[in-house]
């Protein structure tokens, strides 16, 4: 069984769509790699607006604040984005609770942030913990 893409106009087989609960045949109307390109195309022209529904301007009046560097070790970003192979942008860090963002963290300290879920006890732990075996 065939669907024709909305976006190529192509004839492909169902695989080549995404599951859709809203789409006629429960199919999405695009296939996945029009989908794939509709998507990083949005991404590129909107690098900031992703899950926490923060505007490029301000996006840059947090960065230009925080003098483009992480709001907790206080480096620029050091990731590299794999499909630009450009530095990241610094990560719009947010409240899990609230959903209020709290400022631009790099990486690495937004990832430790997430493993230790944000927990204030957990932290101070770690931080005992390596003052102690420092």
């Amino acid at each position: 069984m065939a669907k024709t893409c909305s976006a190529c106009l192509v004839d492909l087989p169902l695989d080549a769509f995404r599951p859709g609960k809203r789409y006629v045949g429960g199919k999405r109307a695009r296939c996945r790699n029009c989908d794939n390109a509709k998507r990083r195309s949005y991404l590129k022209q909107h690098p900031y607006k992703r899950t926490n529904q923060i505007t490029p301007a301000e996006y840059q009046k947090l960065f230009k604040e925080q003098n483009g560097l992480c709001a907790i070790c206080k480096h620029p970003e050091q990731a590299i984005d794999p499909r630009y192979n450009t530095p990241r942008s610094l990560a719009v860090d947010h409240n899990h609770m609230t959903g209020l963002n709290r400022g631009l963290l790099c990486t690495a300290c937004n990832t430790a942030l997430g493993k230790m879920e944000d927990n204030i006890e957990r932290l101070q732990a770690a931080i005992t913990y390596l003052r102690k075996h420092g």
